[in-house]
């Protein structure tokens, strides 16, 4: 009983809200089934609310404030250019340029046979204009090599065009044979030729190598990896509906690559890059990653708080009103936000591992008091001490959160509504549904039997702190100040998509295409005032050493045509003949087939012995091989027929292309089709240049130097590698702002409460050198801040000043340092401060690299400040505890409550 008394005296004698908060305890305890069903009840409407209103906004665009001047730039620039947006990037990659172009328009024949789904779906390679004049946008060395070589194949393709059969190839290697063995043929112009057609005939039927491009055999050269890429752009009409504004695109875009067999096809694959599919993609890493983080966090922190409070009951209560404050949390985003974002997606996670701090801090002081004789009531009573540091913590946090709120960054600042909301109804719950649930029938009985708790180890283990405090002091201003030394090497990684899942398809298309200047989705746009405007910007642009290329719609109108003309009038007239053979041999039978081979084989044997024969006889020796293989199967007519269709089945095609080639004429800016000149030419007449860069910007010093390249000759520019660094240069600044305002505001907060500077210190110090200390080790790690991590840091003094708050309040009620150790509080911080990290540290499993590294950044961070609020602001307390005791000697033998002595000192008072 006299404990009772001693216990009611403290709260009598304590400010009056703590008194108010002792009352709103008793009176939910005393009301338990009634607030109990009415938090339920409202935890079903939260739910079944939040379940119909609360969407997701997956545009990463949109985590930045429309009111950006790079925003508004680049909204002018979509509004001009609107078909240019929220495009799916369909890479096509063949093992030769056949195959790409086979695929690639029998691809886009079926997306824009659903004009449903897609509102333009854009194929240059297979426009008639590009088709016909595609020659002429080649140099004029390389246009006139090209001559040399069907020159020089004139007359082989001449004997193969009147019989595109293998009787008619067959025949043609006899011929070619001869004549290298009889020194007419120059056997090195055949090389190319040969090896391939022994690839093909040597190959398994079916293999990737079992298919011949006559278009590279008529090239003067190999074809190049660009030369085999071909490029869809589909742009799908949104569909508002659902999560993803082009799920039933994307899915139609997957089918038919299946029906097409383009997934299995030999020498072909088929990617999907571009806003859409990487958006797709990170909202799946995100979603799934935080899902699987919530429950990791969920469970662990179960574990956590058992292994804590040694309670089933008590661990059920906590939990309970955690899931409850969760239900409301996500009601409350319904409401106020009525979305999700990348970013705000992790609010489930940050509120488990906050939130639970309220409830372990409220439960451990409870527990302290039963165990020290209070009956069920009274002990909830006497946890009103705590629970007033637990609305002073929770108002730290939730200032924290909003402090991104004035701020540009909209993705934090909607997670900072969100979380900070979050922090008022966790803290509510923790004061008026846990107190119900503990008080509650069967609770109260088991409860009711709880042993008395040892003194935490870590009460044991911080005495050494406090007989050195002096000591400990000075040696972490020391570590501060190296650390600071680092600060200066701080790296931020201001490109998105160094976050996202590197597995998904659409990052690894997208770093590929980045690897290539000509390709690189790191392009500059810029807006001109008209097409003459923008030739000449694009000149000026060119002769930067930075740019690579540009291309405006000037750039479709070939130059030094007159030129290219001439060399194409010479090519037709000795290729025409080829073109236009006359009447076909008539189809040769299977014998027909069967006795070229056989000729041709004599004639190889023939040539493989001559002198002039060298530089082919490799690839004649492999021929002559699986040809008297092939003459000796069984199933020698299915696998010729099988053998015809891999080596002859795109010649018609190709020499179909090189006659229409051949009728190329001039091409003037009215010929551009409509489709191109859209591309650059807005309705009003302005005009788009397009800048590409000559380095790879993965490296983001390169981008940095491209930007700004660029920039000086057009400050207008755009696009993506603008608006990766001025967004994060935006997000830098957001942050600053907020670090500044939540230190600023919390500072007040806590001078205001604790009505003196010096606690004030001693609450955050301990927290600023936490906060160089993570700093310097992610500069030693090689870690980089980024769109995600970067909230780490304010959320380190938002929640780590909650740990010294706890402290300190406890250190006035205790009045001495060895008291406050050897109460509950300590060991309260540290497993409030594990079950926080353990909570953010689920965030790493996530495949999305930004989620994963916040999670990583912040278990860093907290384990920072949990060791540095238990090392080295009890030695703080001490020093200043040992000073003023050396400097009012009287005040050790008066006792005088709420600096040195008396344990009924006012927790919220003046130290």
């Amino acid at each position: 009983m006299n404990s009772h008394r001693s216990a009611r005296g403290s709260i009598a004698a304590g400010p009056r809200f703590v008194r108010a908060l002792a009352g709103w305890i008793a009176f939910a305890a005393r009301h338990a089934r009634v607030v109990t069903v009415a938090a339920l009840g409202l935890s079903v409407v939260a739910a079944v609310y939040a379940g119909r209103h609360l969407g997701m906004e997956t545009d990463s665009n949109a985590l930045l404030s429309p009111d950006l001047p790079h925003r508004k730039t680049q909204a002018n620039f979509d509004k001009a250019f609107p078909q240019l947006g929220d495009n799916i990037v369909v890479v096509i990659d063949g093992d030769t340029p056949a195959q790409a172009d086979a695929a690639g328009a029998a691809l886009t024949a079926r997306l824009r046979a659903q004009p449903a789904l897609f509102r333009h779906v854009f194929y240059p390679e297979g426009d008639p204009f590009f088709r016909r004049n595609g020659l002429l946008f080649q140099s004029v060395e390389d246009l006139q090599a090209l001559s040399d070589r069907l020159a020089d194949v004139q007359p082989l393709l001449g004997t193969l065009a009147k019989d595109m059969t293998l009787r008619g190839l067959f025949d043609l290697l006899t011929q070619a044979a001869d004549g290298v063995a009889d020194g007419d043929t120059d056997a090195a112009q055949l090389v190319r030729a040969f090896q391939r057609i022994a690839e093909v005939v040597d190959a398994a039927p079916g293999a990737p190598s079992a298919r011949l491009d006559w278009s590279e055999l008529m090239q003067p050269k190999p074809s190049s990896p660009s030369d085999r890429r071909r490029f869809i752009l589909a742009q799908p009409i949104p569909d508002y509906s659902g999560l993803q504004l082009a799920d039933d695109a994307i899915a139609a875009i997957r089918t038919a690559i299946a029906e097409l067999d383009l997934a299995k096809a030999d020498g072909v694959r088929v990617r999907l890059t571009g806003g859409i599919p990487l958006r797709a993609d990170e909202l799946r890493s995100v979603g799934d990653g935080v899902g699987l983080a919530s429950l990791l966090s969920f469970l662990i922190v179960a574990g956590l708080v058992y292994v804590g409070l040694r309670s089933w009951r008590l661990m059920a209560a906590i939990l309970a009103a955690l899931v409850m404050g969760l239900t409301w949390t996500a009601g409350f985003a319904a409401l106020a936000i009525g979305h999700l974002n990348l970013l705000s997606v992790a609010f489930a996670v940050m509120f488990i591992g906050i939130a639970v701090d309220f409830g372990i801090q409220i439960g451990l002081r409870y527990q302290e008091q039963v165990a020290n004789g209070s009956d069920n009531l009274d002990a909830l009573r006497q946890a009103a001490p705590t629970g007033a540091a637990v609305c002073l913590a929770a108002l730290c946090a939730a200032i924290g959160f909003l402090a991104f709120v004035p701020t540009a960054y909209v993705g934090l600042a909607e997670l900072g509504i969100i979380s900070g909301g979050g922090m008022v109804i966790g803290a509510f719950c923790a004061l008026t549904v846990l107190p119900a649930l503990l008080n509650l029938g069967p609770l109260r009985a088991r409860l009711g039997r709880i042993e008395r708790v040892a003194p935490p180890a870590t009460a044991r283990s911080s005495h050494f702190v406090t007989r050195h405090s002096r000591a400990v002091c000075l040696g972490a201003l020391a570590l501060g100040l190296a650390a600071l030394a680092a600060l200066p090497a701080v790296r931020f990684d201001f490109d998105p998509i160094a976050l996202d899942d590197p597995k998904a398809e659409s990052v690894q298309t997208y770093v590929d295409l980045a690897a290539n200047g000509g390709t690189s989705p790191y392009a500059i746009n810029v807006v001109a005032p008209d097409i003459a405007a923008a030739g000449a910007l694009a000149l000026r642009l060119e002769a930067l050493p930075l740019v690579n290329s540009t291309i405006t719609v000037a750039s479709f109108v070939p130059d030094h045509q007159d030129e290219k003309l001439r060399i194409l009038a010479d090519t037709a007239l000795f290729i025409r003949p080829v073109l236009d053979p006359g009447p076909p041999e008539p189809p040769p039978s299977v014998d027909d087939k069967r006795r070229a081979a056989e000729r041709m084989l004599v004639a190889l044997r023939r040539m493989i012995g001559a002198p002039s024969a060298a530089p082919l006889v490799a690839a004649a020796t492999r021929l002559a091989a699986a040809v008297e293989r092939m003459l000796a199967q069984p199933s020698f007519e299915s696998r010729i027929a099988s053998l015809e269709h891999a080596l002859l089945s795109n010649l018609p095609k190709q020499l179909d292309d090189l006659r229409l080639a051949m009728g190329a004429g001039p091409v003037e800016t009215t010929d551009i089709p409509a489709d191109v000149r859209a591309r650059y030419v807005a309705p009003d007449g302005r005009a788009r240049v397009e800048v590409f860069p000559k380095e790879d910007l993965t490296d983001r010093a390169a981008l940095r130097r491209f930007v700004h390249a660029v920039q000086r000759i057009a400050p207008d520019a755009t696009d993506t590698p603008v608006l990766l660094l001025q967004g994060g240069d935006a997000i830098v600044d957001a942050f600053f702002k907020a670090g500044l305002l939540a230190l600023a505001a919390i500072s007040v907060l806590l001078l205001v409460v604790l009505r003196s500077l010096v606690a004030a210190l001693q609450v955050l110090l301990p927290l600023l050198l936490a906060l160089v200390l993570t700093v310097a080790i992610m500069v030693v790690a090689g870690m980089s801040f980024n769109f995600a991590n970067i909230i780490a840091l304010p959320l380190l003094l938002t929640l780590g000043v909650a740990f010294g708050i706890y402290l300190v309040l406890r250190y006035r009620e205790a009045g001495d340092v060895d008291r406050l150790l050897a109460t509950s509080s300590p060991r309260a911080v540290l497993f409030s401060a594990l079950t926080t990290m353990v909570s953010f540290g689920c965030l790493m499993v996530s495949s999305h690299r930004g989620t994963a590294s916040m999670g990583l950044l912040l278990t860093i961070c907290l384990t920072l400040a949990v060791a540095s609020t238990l090392a080295v602001l009890p030695a703080l307390l001490a020093w200043t505890q040992q000073r003023r005791r050396a400097a009012l000697p009287g005040a050790i033998a008066g006792g005088s409550p709420g600096v040195v002595g008396g344990g009924t000192a006012d927790p919220m008072g003046s130290p």
